[in-house]
């Protein structure tokens, strides 16, 4: 734990502790104590991919805490194997986790370009430019060259 917490906050441990408990442990808390808030965060993290190759202790750390932030209103959530990010509601997290159905199938339906529905042939091979609603044919005179 004090690696970690060290690590994060890129402070060297007191080389003067040298006993788990109080010495280390009151050494932890204070370096926890007068951290910035958000770098609990980023501890937190770090602890919880520590423990990569134990699932059971990965799994059980991940529960807890979300079950920490979900119970004082914490809008993070600790998500494999992203971390700890931004949580919303139900309907919020729905609608940004899973596009909709119908959103996916408007996807494939898109448009053709106003270029592409029109003859290239009366064009001389070039498509029409267009601003907006206005067609600028009178552009691509023979004279202009075409960008």
């Amino acid at each position: 734990m004090r690696s970690i917490v060290c690590g994060v906050l890129f402070e060297a441990p007191d080389p003067n502790n040298w006993s788990e408990y109080p010495n280390i442990w009151d050494e932890v808390l204070g370096l926890l104590d007068a951290c910035e808030w958000y770098k609990v965060y980023d501890i937190a993290e770090t602890i919880w991919r520590s423990l990569e190759y134990r699932d059971v202790e990965q799994e059980l750390f991940e529960a807890e805490l979300n079950r920490l932030f979900r119970e004082k209103g914490i809008g993070w959530e600790l998500k494999s194997p992203l971390g700890i990010v931004f949580r919303g509601d139900a309907n919020f997290t729905n609608a940004t986790e899973k596009p909709s159905l119908s959103f996916r199938k408007r996807i494939g339906k898109r448009p053709q370009p106003r270029y592409a529905r029109r003859s290239r042939t009366s064009q001389g091979g070039r498509p029409p430019i267009v601003l907006g609603r206005f067609n600028m044919q009178w552009l691509q005179s023979s004279a202009l060259p075409v960008i």
